[in-house]
């Protein structure tokens, strides 16, 4: 018999089993590999992706009953423009006085399916007014879509940071998320299991400022069709007109309102100011995959 076989067959079956392993050391895809699934993000998204030609057919609408508190006034929330399009909605600030902020929740990333780029662009201020309870309103406007102008970052963005939300800061295993009347929720958790630390961490941050009474995020988008989509010029110079020059400057959003008509427009209902503005409000994802 062998001398090394003969030294093996001494030692108990856990030595033998080390001796053997740092002769026969594993490759770093094995290293990589538990009980068949490889520990890589990236080729993780890869295989849990939404096919989004799926979601241009026809379906029925599904009905998500909601179960926010009562909506507050206009005045009330907080306002964000999403960058670009979003731009466009300036005058209509201008003319309400109301104070906002920018905020990039990009379409691209959500037709990429880059959810993890998606959630570290968004801001923290943004973040932090989730965490506190407030209403928070994206103003967008769509430029695919003519017929309701809801653009990719707000009926698709906007629902994967609400449920990334959920699941992160309070837990919520039961919520569930339709995209255009699919049910993405596996999908969607499986790109949030295979987040980095440090996405997590960022995200896990801002859930030590939530009240004890919140149970989930308020956050909401008002959008419209838009016909200046890829004019970069128009963005340009209407950002530059809001912030350099006087405000009286920027094109009038439609006729000047009185002051009743006004402070009725800022204390009114949510739903119906938005209305009035020409705009739409986008609560949950309701919309029907034929729109």
């Amino acid at each position: 018999m062998p001398l090394a076989t003969q030294v093996l067959s001494k030692w108990p079956a856990t030595a033998a089993h080390s001796v053997c392993t740092r002769e026969r050391p594993r490759s770093a895809a094995a290293k990589n590999t538990v009980r068949g699934s490889i520990r890589h993000p990236v080729r993780q998204q890869r295989r849990c992706r939404i096919p989004l030609a799926a979601l241009r057919g026809t379906a029925p609408v599904v009905d998500i009953p909601d179960q926010e508190a009562a909506l507050p006034c206009l005045r009330d929330c907080h306002h964000f423009i999403n960058l670009t399009n979003g731009i466009e909605a300036l005058p209509v600030f201008a003319e309400l006085e109301l104070p906002y902020s920018f905020v990039r929740i990009q379409s691209t990333m959500c037709e990429q399916q880059r959810f993890e780029h998606l959630i570290n662009e968004v801001d923290a201020n943004l973040l932090m007014h989730l965490a506190l309870g407030h209403c928070c309103l994206v103003w967008d406007y769509g430029s695919r879509n003519k017929k309701q102008g809801a653009s990719r970052a707000q009926w698709y963005g906007i629902e994967f940071i609400r449920h990334v939300l959920n699941r992160v800061w309070w837990h919520n295993m039961t919520s569930e998320v339709y995209l255009r009347g699919y049910r993405v929720t596996p999908v969607f958790d499986q790109h949030i299991n295979a987040f980095h630390n440090s996405t997590r961490k960022r995200v896990k941050y801002f859930r030590q400022y939530i009240p004890p009474c919140r149970t989930g995020p308020r956050l909401y988008s008002v959008y419209r069709a838009t016909t200046h989509d890829d004019d970069a010029n128009f963005y340009r110079e209407l950002v530059r007109q809001s912030h350099t020059g006087p405000s009286r400057a920027l094109p009038m959003a439609g006729d000047r309102r009185s002051f009743p008509e006004q402070h009725a427009l800022l204390a009114g209902p949510l739903q119906d100011s938005v209305e009035q503005l020409g705009f739409k409000l986008f609560l949950r994802n309701k919309i029907s995959r034929s729109t």
